[in-house]
């Protein structure tokens, strides 16, 4: 053969071999992007799988984002398992995934984006990390299946919509740091009595509006100053205020 024909078939063979090495196994069907040179993020999937694992690194790197909108609108899957690397959940990451019944959430996230499991419809049941700090609006909004939500301590702010049209949620434990509660934050849910820590100060407008026969309790004591107006336009609605807090 041509010597000055091999030298660039040698370069075209080494560079297939140097992608094919880069191609971890489990990884084809995701698309990354880095963050900074220390981490990797996922912003696609192209799979159809039902159960989804998602790798805990990629090229020697931690993964430690699932990105905006990187798995919305995946109908296929069923069930979404995350590594411990994971520390932040994106922006409508899983929206529209109505065929989504179970994902665990490792210790360790600190955020769950805006309408991040909006109309995740057959979500029945999510267990939220102790290392949560914040929640972005909409965060469940449409999950009608979602039955419970323990919303854990750190956590300082209930977003707008974040539980709206929550039909089946019947029971929400509210965390003794919270402040802030924004409008229709559980609007038209399935809420039939709630607990209001102390700490709240700030109440949006019609935060339990399209809720049923509700009752609310407040404990005595409480600083309503900031509280909208009408926070409460839940029909045949009960307000009681419980001494001591209890």
């Amino acid at each position: 053969m041509n010597k000055k024909l091999l030298l660039p078939l040698l370069l075209i063979i080494l560079t297939l071999f140097m992608t094919s090495c880069d191609l971890q196994p489990g990884t084809s069907d995701f698309t990354f992007e880095l963050i900074g040179d220390s981490a990797y993020e996922i912003t696609d999937y192209t799979g159809t799988d039902s159960i989804v694992e998602v790798p805990s690194s990629y090229k020697g790197l931690d993964v430690v984002k699932i990105g905006d909108s990187s798995f919305s609108v995946k109908v296929s899957i069923v069930e979404i398992i995350l590594p411990d690397t994971i520390l932040v959940i994106g922006s409508d990451a899983f929206m529209g995934s109505f065929n989504l019944t179970t994902i665990n959430l490792p210790d360790g996230i600190t955020l769950i984006g805006s309408n991040a499991f909006a109309y995740c419809s057959k979500l029945d049941d999510i267990v939220l990390p102790s290392s949560l700090k914040e929640l972005g609006y909409g965060v469940f909004s449409g999950a009608s299946s979602l039955s419970s939500i323990v919303i854990p301590e750190g956590v300082l702010k209930i977003s707008y919509s974040s539980f709206a049209s929550c039909s089946e949620l019947t029971s929400v434990t509210l965390p003794a740091s919270l402040t802030e509660i924004e409008l229709m934050a559980f609007s038209s849910s399935g809420l039939v009595e709630i607990t209001i820590p102390e700490g709240v100060t700030k109440m949006g407008t019609n935060v339990f509006i399209g809720c049923e026969n509700l009752t609310i309790h407040i404990a005595e004591g409480t600083d309503m100053t900031l509280w909208d107006v009408s926070w409460n336009q839940s029909t045949n609605s009960m307000v009681v205020y419980d001494s001591g807090g209890e």
